[in-house]
């Protein structure tokens, strides 16, 4: 009787035992295997924004017998710059990301003239540039859901006037950029954050009259909104 109770005693301890390391054990698998789709799920960032653009070009000078004719761009105001971006995350710190956006500016026009002197005429005519980058981008998350990065990447600007200047409709360049900014999760739901960025654009050639080589180069501002899919 006794060795009964005492088998009986061994076998509830070891079953005591078991289960609780057989539900921790299925628990960790679960967990383990959760966590790549939750990963995979964070890869993919949908973002839309608004800005404004410090643009510096000279369209050069243009002249005959009677006046000289410079002009210069101005700067692209806030709510003139909005764009699309898509980025894609290989890895914790390093991601690829797609920039398509759309400027507005006004160009003003001085004219020297013989008879009448030096006059500015103000704004003349609009452009607008369409800008289509790739970037590598590399951001450093943080616990508290802010992630600041930095990026650098190329494509192209295209640059159209509203109306033609001296038979040129359009001119199409280089344009590298590079800067960063800082995107901020929100805690619930987390797959919705805001994003501020400050980018630098360089272009290789732009708007001008026909014998001048001006390059329009700006610092960026923008703000928007981020969704994280997949």
């Amino acid at each position: 009787m006794n060795a009964s109770w005492v088998a009986l005693s061994g076998t509830l301890t070891f079953a005591m035992m078991a289960v609780p390391a057989a539900v921790q054990a299925q628990s960790a698998q679960q967990a383990a295997q959760a966590q790549p789709a939750q990963t995979a799920k964070r890869r993919l960032e949908l973002s839309g924004f608004v800005g404004s653009m410090s643009f510096t070009q000279d369209l050069g000078t243009t002249s005959n017998i009677y006046m000289t004719v410079t002009g210069a761009a101005e700067n692209v105001s806030f709510g003139k710059l909005f764009g699309f971006r898509a980025s894609w995350a290989f890895t914790r710190n390093i991601g690829a990301e797609l920039n398509v956006s759309r400027a507005t500016n006004a160009y003003t026009l001085n004219v020297d003239d013989i008879k009448a002197g030096t006059a500015s005429l103000g704004e003349q005519f609009d452009a607008s540039q369409l800008f289509l980058t790739g970037s590598v981008i590399a951001q450093f998350p943080l616990r508290i859901g802010l992630v600041p990065y930095g990026m650098v990447g190329a494509g192209r600007v295209t640059t159209r006037p509203s109306s033609p200047i001296q038979d040129i409709d359009q001119v199409s360049a280089t344009d590298v950029t590079f800067g960063g900014g800082v995107k901020y999760w929100l805690p619930s739901p987390r797959w919705i954050g805001l994003r501020f960025d400050v980018r630098y654009h360089t272009a290789t050639k732009g708007l001008t009259f026909p014998g001048s080589d001006g390059k329009p180069h700006g610092m960026e501002l923008s703000v928007g909104g981020i969704v994280r899919l997949f």
